[in-house]
């Protein structure tokens, strides 16, 4: 599935291979440590947390880094 603008492609280029690589990446790995780990309970849910952190800190600064003009 294609980006619908330029804007949109440099925001996810941005989130998955730029700036903002090291925080998205790292909140996948956590998110997926926690979800296998998943018969742990209550050990499993800092990892997703702070999976969930990290991605969301991505997604959003990767959107407000692209100039809107």
């Amino acid at each position: 599935m294609t980006h619908t603008t330029a804007h949109a492609r440099l925001a996810s280029w941005e989130m998955t291979r730029g700036r903002y690589r090291a925080y998205f990446w790292s909140g996948v790995a956590l998110m997926g440590v926690g979800i296998l780990s998943g018969w742990l309970g209550a050990l499993a849910a800092p990892f997703v947390l702070a999976g969930l952190l990290a991605y969301e800190h991505a997604y959003v600064q990767a959107a407000q880094a692209v100039p809107l003009a």
